[in-house]
Formats: C-alpha cells, sequence, structure tokens
C-alpha cells in the first residue's frame, strides 16, 4: 500500500464507509516514504560533491604541475584546465549548499501527519525546481570551460567532434534529469498535494 493507492481510495465514493485506514499505519508508511526519498537525495548528493571535488583537483593538479611538467611551459598556459578544476569545485559547492537546505525538508518524529506531508511536498518542489534549472547551476560552470579547453588543446580537424559529443552529453544530461522530473516527480508531487487536502 502506497501514496498512490490510498489516495485513490479516498477519491473513491463512498470509500470512508468502506475501508478503515489506520492512522498510525499511514503516518508510518507517509514517514518512512519521505525517508527513503530524503536518503536516496542525501546520497547523490555525495557522490555529486565529492566527484566533484576529486575531479576538480585532478584539473587543478594537472594545470599547476603536470602539464608544466610535460610541456615544459608555466602553469599560466593552462588556465583552461585551472578554470576547469575550479567550474568542478563550483559544482560542489552548490551540492553543499543543497545539503544544507535539504536539512528543513527531512522528516521528523515529532511530526504530524500533515507535518511530514507537507515536508515531502515541499521537499519534491525543491527537487523539481532543481532539476529543471540543471542547465545552469550544474552544466554551464563546467560547460564553458570545458569548451575553452576543446578549442586551445585539440586540433582543429578535431574539435568538431569533440564540441559535438560534448553538447549531445550535456544536452542528455538535461532532457534525462527534466524528464524525471516532469514524468516521476511531478506526478509523485499531485498525489502528495492530494492527501494534504484530505488530511486537513
Amino acid at each position: 500500500m502506497d501514496l498512490e493507492y490510498l489516495n485513490t481510495i479516498w477519491q473513491k465514493d463512498g470509500a470512508t464507509n468502506r475501508f478503515s485506514i489506520d492512522a498510525d499505519s499511514l503516518h508510518d508508511l507517509i514517514r518512512k516514504r519521505s525517508t527513503r526519498f530524503e536518503r536516496r537525495i542525501r546520497v547523490r548528493d555525495w557522490i555529486e560533491l565529492v566527484g566533484g571535488l576529486l575531479l576538480g583537483g585532478f584539473f587543478v593538479f594537472s594545470a599547476l604541475f603536470a602539464l608544466p611538467n610535460d610541456t615544459g611551459r608555466p602553469w599560466t598556459d593552462h588556465w583552461d584546465y585551472l578554470l576547469l578544476g575550479v567550474g568542478c569545485w563550483i559544482i560542489s559547492l552548490s551540492f553543499m549548499r543543497l545539503r544544507r537546505k535539504a536539512a528543513d525538508h527531512a522528516p521528523d518524529a515529532t511530526d504530524t501527519i500533515r507535518g511530514t506531508l507537507e515536508k515531502n511536498r515541499d521537499s519534491l518542489r525543491h527537487q523539481i525546481q532543481l532539476l529543471r534549472s540543471l542547465w545552469w547551476w550544474y552544466c554551464l560552470p563546467v560547460a564553458l570551460p570545458l569548451a575553452i579547453v576543446v578549442v586551445r588543446s585539440f586540433p582543429p580537424e578535431m574539435r568538431g567532434w569533440y564540441s559535438l559529443t560534448c553538447i549531445v552529453i550535456f544536452a542528455a544530461i538535461i532532457l534525462v534529469n527534466r524528464w524525471y522530473a516532469d514524468r516521476r516527480l511531478k506526478p509523485r508531487l499531485d498525489s502528495v498535494n492530494k492527501l494534504i487536502e484530505e488530511v486537513a
């Protein structure tokens, strides 16, 4: 029994006469589902955060030490790689900020059924907003430095293919996340909003 199933039951004519839903069981179900959703988001955020820090460190180290050692040119000639590393760190900082904000939506044992649902609603709204705006806070910080790296580091005959590959990858990231927000999270948000109306 999940939120969508309960919502379907509650929308039926005379459902209150045919079904008896225990409030404590319902509250426990809602809290568990909200906690599971928050845990999934938290794991994703930490993976992205740590990955961004490590990848950014790799590009910065390459710009400051590895590339100057290999090419014999000063690190200032490799500012594009340095910029790419900083872009990765900017994304990691964004996930740090998101983690702090997500703490406001975490379910608490003292919350009422309505309070738990409202926190879940706010968390879903926040995630939908983030996924729909992914292009500027997630893709843009690395897309622009990456374009500079391609122009400065790759031979002219290869720039078009690498540029096209990067465009396809970033477009896929944006479209898949937008699809997930619209097709998976939005219906769940609608279901939670209906349940909030029922318990009002």
